[in-house]
């Protein structure tokens, strides 16, 4: 048996034994244009994504012709580049041929059906021209997101091609700053959650720019005490899909993209460039309980809401003990679970902020005074970095607040009279100061209205109070 071809190679051939049960005996190597003596038989013999069944008999020379298919770079190829051809040689075993990296197959006459890179690719070797070995060549593209930024890693993703037309769901990942040879064609280029459309033309090369996006944490910051209080890592979403760690840096393709930072409630957004490099500088505040090291009962036990300034609904609900980052520019507020309504000041410039807490008690002392009347109690800050007031105080039970540290004063307002439209009103405040971890009772006078079912509350015995030990009424 002698095999044509345009150059010198190899092929694989077996001894078919049977072919209702089809059954292989044994298998040569033979090579091109240099004839090979074998026994009389059948054969199977394999090319490249190309396949004959022969007949050997005694005293005849089987004569077989094989062409040279020429894939074609338009730059050199390095050794970390890509070029992949997937191909079914022989269709009653189907072995798939998968070759990396080669430009050149030698096919037998015939049709033939390849997927290169990730576009599939029809060959007709067959009619008259092809009697004679042939050589067929066909010019690829080109295309890779060159790392410009050579300052920071380019290890961080690779970068991923899919075709965008038709309908083939196939993708290819490759390395940033390597090509990657595909068919001429339209394709789309993602990267970290951004994509980019761009069309080959036969012998093209497609160098993308991609930007830099980094979402830079205050130095200052524990972040490990995110991840062992919450159980996961502090995470940028971007784009709907992936997520971002901070300080690290990572391309994405120019244009405007989406972020939302770890429990944000609200979507940022940014317009980045090609080769520059946009550093998102997030601030940071963390409320700290009055918790062990290790007590997780304790920590991260409340919630902790940011605001706008004197906006009604959280753009961040997170909870304490843990750094909370937010890339807001103006000034913020911040709330603690069960503080009514009192919330944290931040000024814009103030990057980082810590935050103590301690615990107030709050114990009515209702009674029945002539002409009267209490109509409001609440907490208001006194210091200047605090914001809001308290909702209204109850006089049927204890009231515990835990607060951020710093002054505050308890107001009691209260009517002189019976008419609330006419009476003069009058009012007190007490103040105190609360320091980390204090723990602080405030008793309070209430006055009850002299109607009947009211005149039966003593004028100088208060409601009882919670004996030691017991836990306070409930906050809310």
């Amino acid at each position: 048996m002698n095999i044509r071809a345009p150059q010198s190679g190899a092929y694989e051939i077996f001894r078919i034994l049977g072919e209702s049960t089809l059954q292989f005996v044994s298998m040569e190597m033979g090579f091109f244009n240099t004839p090979l003596e074998l026994p009389t038989g059948s054969y199977l013999v394999l090319g490249d994504c190309s396949y004959n069944v022969v007949s050997v008999n005694p005293g005849r020379t089987t004569q077989l012709t094989a062409h040279t298919i020429q894939f074609v770079p338009p730059t050199p190829p390095g050794e970390e580049d890509i070029f992949s051809i997937q191909c079914n040689r022989y269709q009653k075993t189907h072995p798939p041929q998968i070759i990396n990296n080669r430009f050149e197959l030698v096919m037998f006459s015939g049709t033939q059906n390849l997927l290169v890179g990730m576009s599939p690719l029809h060959i007709e070797l067959s009619g008259e021209h092809f009697d004679t070995p042939q050589v067929l060549k066909f010019d690829l593209s080109a295309v890779r997101v060159e790392h410009v930024l050579k300052q920071t890693p380019s290890e961080l993703a690779p970068y991923f091609v899919s075709p965008a037309e038709g309908h083939l769901s196939i993708t290819q990942a490759q390395k940033i700053d390597r090509w990657l040879f595909l068919l001429p064609g339209t394709y789309q280029i993602t990267v970290n959650g951004s994509q980019q459309v761009t069309s080959l033309k036969p012998s093209e090369v497609a160098s993308l720019v991609p930007a830099y996006l980094k979402f830079e944490a205050p130095p200052e910051i524990n972040l490990s005490r995110f991840r062992d209080i919450r159980g996961e890592p502090f995470m940028i979403e971007v784009n709907d899909h992936f997520a971002f760690l901070t300080d690290k840096v990572y391309p994405l393709m120019p244009g405007d993209m989406s972020y939302r930072l770890h429990d944000a409630n609200k979507h940022g957004s940014l317009h980045l460039s090609a080769g520059a490099l946009t550093t998102v500088k997030l601030r940071s505040v963390q409320v700290n309980l009055n918790c062990g090291p290790w007590e997780w009962e304790c920590l991260g036990k409340r919630d902790v809401n940011l605001y706008e300034k004197d906006a009604p609904y959280p753009f961040i609900e997170s909870s304490t003990d843990i750094p909370i980052m937010f890339a807001y520019e103006t000034d913020i507020q911040v709330e603690l679970e069960g503080s009514r309504g009192l919330r944290q000041l931040i000024q814009a410039h103030v990057r980082t902020s810590i935050f103590e807490t301690a615990e107030l008690h709050l114990v009515p002392e209702p009674s029945v005074r002539p002409a009267q009347l209490s109509y409001l109690v609440r907490l208001e800050p006194e210091s200047p970095q605090l914001a809001g007031f308290s909702h209204d105080i109850p006089y049927t039970k204890t009231t515990s607040l835990p607060l951020m540290v710093g002054t505050y004063s308890l107001h009691h307002y209260f009517l002189l009279g019976h008419n609330f439209a006419t009476t003069p009103r009058g009012s007190n405040k007490t103040k105190l100061t609360l320091q980390k971890g204090d723990s602080r009772t405030l008793s309070f006078d209430y006055f009850l209205p002299e109607h009947k079912g009211m005149a039966s509350v003593p004028t100088s015995k208060p409601l009882a109070k919670p004996k030691e030990g017991q836990p306070d009424a409930k906050i809310f």
